[in-house]
């Protein structure tokens, strides 16, 4: 049976997060997913939830947020918001920005501080995000079947709207996640190439800036990365 409540998600795997906090809203379930015992809910839904790989915590975490068809399949509507964004507004409207039609299946930000997705690729590398082995796989891949894309703004990750039982989205989130296994962890680098497999009438962007509007900030805090977030 279908939950016609809005869903707002987010996940703390592998790691102790501070969760921001979020008011009750009419219409709106918060839901927290992790593997931790020790968070403080802080108005979130806490749902245990097992990584689909032990001792990779951040792949693991990236089936949550790119396939939430495969966890919430009682829901039609759903945003996932990073851990370390802040809602200033009701979730609805943030909803409303994002996805302000019906035909819009995916609705999210292009990334305000990159140019290019082939920037995107070479801050991943100077950051140790991943080996530079896979960075220039995937480089070399998408060049080779997604041209255009490379010189075309990548998209943020930190807030995605969709209506994520629709099989044309369910379709391009399953592209997502299977590029971020077989490529770089890195999700930012994998989207526009399934974003590519959804109609332009599809698809909504923001041109807004990602660190702050009427709707969100973030980072709220700069947090100490986890190790495993980097590569040595």
């Amino acid at each position: 049976m279908s939950n016609n409540s809005l869903l707002v998600y987010t996940m703390a795997i592998g790691a102790v997060y501070d969760l921001r906090p979020v008011a009750p809203e009419e219409g709106v379930d918060f839901i927290c997913l992790t593997d931790r015992d020790d968070i403080d809910a802080n108005g979130w839904t806490l749902r245990q939830v097992s990584p689909i790989l032990p001792g990779d915590p951040f792949r693991s975490s990236r089936e949550f947020k790119t396939c939430p068809h495969r966890i919430f399949a009682d829901y039609t509507e759903s945003l996932f918001i990073d851990s370390n964004v802040q809602l200033r507004a009701p979730a609805t409207e943030l909803w409303g920005h994002l996805m302000p039609t019906p035909e819009h299946v995916f609705g999210g930000m292009r990334h305000s501080q990159r140019k290019s997705l082939k920037q995107e690729f070479r801050k991943v590398r100077l950051g140790k995000f991943d080996y530079d082995r896979i960075i220039t796989e995937q480089m070399r891949y998408t060049e080779e079947f997604y041209p255009d894309l490379m010189e075309q703004k990548p998209f943020w990750g930190g807030m995605l709207a969709r209506r994520h039982m629709h099989s044309d989205c369910i379709r391009a989130m399953e592209i997502w996640y299977a590029h971020v296994l077989r490529y770089s962890r890195r999700d930012q680098l994998s989207l526009p190439v399934a974003l590519a497999h959804l109609d332009e009438s599809q698809k909504s962007f923001s041109d807004a800036s990602i660190r702050e509007t009427t709707y969100h900030r973030w980072p709220v805090e700069e947090r100490p990365k986890p190790a495993y977030r980097r590569v040595k």
